[in-house]
């Protein structure tokens, strides 16, 4: 799928939407401030991890790709030469990481729900990127961003647990947040 995905960033095609860095960071915004209706506690919450991660996506430069804009692994079958993706809606021009973002984030979201083991999940998110070759260094950004959007999906499926799990999902951008900050310190003690 990694390699599929790379040949898709590649291609000359560019559509008329664009996901800027701006947008980017406004859709993260949003999806706390959904939070707001349904639990004021956990609005308050996405608030604080969204603001950050906000500033962070808008300041990002990238060189705009064809992206699928909501890239996972149910958006692709195996065809008998190849993965073939599925599913344009969000196709637009952006950051390749969101694609790769995009990926990691169902596939915690899939763990939350009991649908991939851990392991499971570390194994497929590992094999994209050895697939896909150089990966963008906003990648763990747009992993973040993408949770944030799933933020309401607990609710908007009825799950009787909703809050529960979009607490969950909160713990998860924490850690990718956190884990950003540690690589990036980490490469800063090492220059």
């Amino acid at each position: 799928m990694g390699t599929v995905l790379a040949a898709l960033h590649a291609s000359p095609f560019r559509p008329a939407t664009e996901w800027t860095a701006q947008a980017n960071a406004e859709a993260v915004m949003t999806a706390a401030a959904d939070l707001m209706p349904l639990d004021a506690d956990l609005a308050t919450r996405a608030q604080a991890l969204a603001t950050p991660l906000a500033a962070r996506l808008a300041g990002t430069a990238f060189d705009p790709v064809l992206v699928h804009g909501d890239f996972s692994a149910d958006q692709v079958v195996m065809g008998d030469v190849a993965p073939v993706i599925l599913d344009w809606d969000n196709v637009g021009l952006g950051d390749p990481a969101r694609d790769l973002g995009s990926f990691l984030a169902r596939m915690d979201a899939q763990v939350i729900d009991g649908l991939l083991t851990q392991d499971q999940a570390d194994d497929r998110g590992a094999a994209l990127p050895q697939g896909y070759g150089t990966v963008p260094t906003s990648m763990a950004l747009h992993h973040a961003r993408a949770l944030m959007l799933l933020l309401t999906e607990g609710f908007r499926n009825r799950h009787p647990d909703w809050s529960a799990r979009t607490q969950k999902m909160m713990v998860r951008i924490e850690q990718v947040l956190g884990t950003m900050t540690t690589h990036h310190a980490s490469g800063m003690r090492g220059s």
